[in-house]
């Protein structure tokens, strides 16, 4: 109770640096209650306190200057959340993070390192984007509880939009229902759906089943979930259900729709070619739309046309991220789809004055343990040649099956190149000769792109699929398509 008297004595000064330390180094208080300390000031203290220098490292720094005080399993798993909250603003405490790990293996024997203490870890690498790690130190436990169990399943959620772990998630979940010592909560389901990326990997029925089966369980959904299969309904065309799902958040689940919920309904309506619903929840919504739902819309008028709503949406992204050029690019596109020469000239009159740059398209895609990244029209790769020779070879091959390339819709890409000869060339062509040269026969090929797909290079893909009976996997600027046989698992829209 003395600890806690202090912690609360501290929080009322409003700032944490050294001198307001004093009042805990100056204590007799036992070992135990010395190496409990840095968990309870970062339960205690106000959460405005993680801008300021943090009391549970000057604490932690002081522990480990007495020879009489010991950490124990609860003085890490705080200090781990700690690093894991500062990893955007700062680097640095990825460093820290990983000494706080060689702590842990000096100080603690195996008693004290418990589920609580591995949670923390696979929670901080997961932020670091080590998924191995991850996996090493799950391993290490012998009988995980339910929280070790949902907090690697959070871990793979994380790594499904990084490095593409779906298959991780799935394996992890069958092996949890295998213990008989624990059982899936509403976390569990939670982490499945969104992880497996249902939605995102073209399995909106799927997870749309797995919702119905969660409820049958009697298991609630919470923000997230609602977030998932509202996007689920719109990935595969369910509109009603989709509606019916926002619209009974807060009557059934009590559950106050936030701006990611809207976003979901106008990317529902907009897909359907609602345009003129999504603009008027957009207009009507409780809260600002942010750049996000304004770009959803805008992409929407791209496939069914809608060149004032185009207009509007596009007024409002530049107001609220005036130097992205995506913007800009996504609507010339639909200028020229329409054959709207003048509206072209004008976006790029307007990214002129704005002085707003195209950003260039990469492709990145992993041989060997080595990552390799391709730009357009790039020869700078080692295997250049090979690359260059296989695409003149998928040319031909696609020229039989009848392929043309649809090249209206990439004009804003092009100068005074040969439109058709460039768009060979695009960054995800290049990755995709690289690996059908050098994978092995059959394997699938995985691909990251930092920008949208364009159209024709979406239709290239979908024959390559074909021709060379391969599974392509390319994660572009908005979402996952699989390609396979011919099919693309967006079903065109993305």
């Amino acid at each position: 109770m003395e600890a806690k008297r202090k912690i609360r004595m501290c929080s009322l000064c409003g700032k944490c640096n050294e001198s307001h330390c004093h009042v805990f180094f100056q204590c007799n208080y036992s070992a135990e209650t010395w190496g409990n300390l840095p968990s309870l000031i970062n339960w205690k203290l106000p959460q405005n306190w993680k801008e300021n220098t943090h009391l549970g490292f000057l604490v932690y720094k002081h522990m480990l200057s007495v020879d009489r005080i010991k950490p124990n399993g609860y003085t890490y798993p705080s200090l781990f959340k700690a690093c894991g909250s500062k990893l955007e603003s700062n680097s640095v405490w990825v460093k820290y993070g990983r000494a706080l790990h060689t702590h842990v293996v000096k100080y603690l024997d195996p008693v004290e390192c418990d589920e609580f203490v591995y949670a923390s870890l696979i929670s901080f690498y997961s932020k670091c984007g080590k998924f191995g790690v991850c996996k090493y130190l799950f391993g290490r436990v012998s009988r995980p509880d339910l929280g070790l169990w949902n907090c690697m399943l959070s871990a793979c959620n994380n790594g499904v939009n990084d490095s593409g772990m779906s298959t991780d998630v799935l394996c992890l979940f069958s092996d949890m229902q295998k213990d008989l010592r624990v059982k899936p909560n509403e976390v569990s389901f939670v982490a499945l759906i969104n992880a497996c990326g249902f939605a995102n990997h073209g399995y909106g029925r799927e997870a749309l089943e797995l919702f119905k089966e969660m409820r049958s369980e009697g298991l609630a959904p919470d923000d997230v979930t609602m977030v998932v299969v509202i996007s689920a309904c719109s990935h595969v065309g369910l509109v009603d259900e989709g509606c019916e799902i926002f619209y009974s958040m807060r009557e059934r689940y009590g559950l106050n729709p936030k701006v990611e919920h809207y976003g979901c309904l106008v990317d529902l309506l907009g897909r359907a070619g609602r345009v003129n619903e999504a603009m008027e929840i957009l207009q009507t919504m409780p809260m600002k739309p942010n750049a996000v739902l304004w770009r959803s819309l805008l992409g929407a008028t791209r496939n069914h046309g809608n060149l004032e709503i185009a207009e509007i949406a596009l007024d409002h992204l530049i107001e609220l991220e005036p130097e992205t050029s995506g913007n800009y690019v996504l609507l010339s596109n639909i200028y020229a789809h329409m054959s709207k020469w003048e509206g072209v000239k004008r976006v790029r009159r307007l990214m002129k004055d704005h002085g707003i740059d195209k950003v260039p398209g990469t492709s990145v895609l992993e041989l060997g343990g080595v990552f390799h990244e391709f730009l357009t029209a790039d020869k700078t790769h080692p295997q250049s040649h090979e690359i260059y020779l296989k695409i003149d070879e998928i040319n031909r091959r696609l020229h039989e099956y009848g392929h043309t390339a649809r090249t209206v819709e990439v004009l804003f890409d092009l100068e005074d190149e040969d439109r058709e000869d460039a768009l060979s060339y695009h960054s995800e062509r290049l990755a995709i000769a690289f690996a059908l040269v050098s994978y092995e026969p059959d394997s699938a090929i995985r691909i990251i792109k930092n920008l949208r797909v364009c159209v024709d290079c979406h239709d290239y893909t979908k024959l390559v699929s074909v021709i060379y009976k391969r599974e392509i996997i390319v994660r572009d600027r908005n979402r996952f398509h699989h390609f396979r046989d011919g099919i693309c698992s967006c079903l065109d829209y993305w």
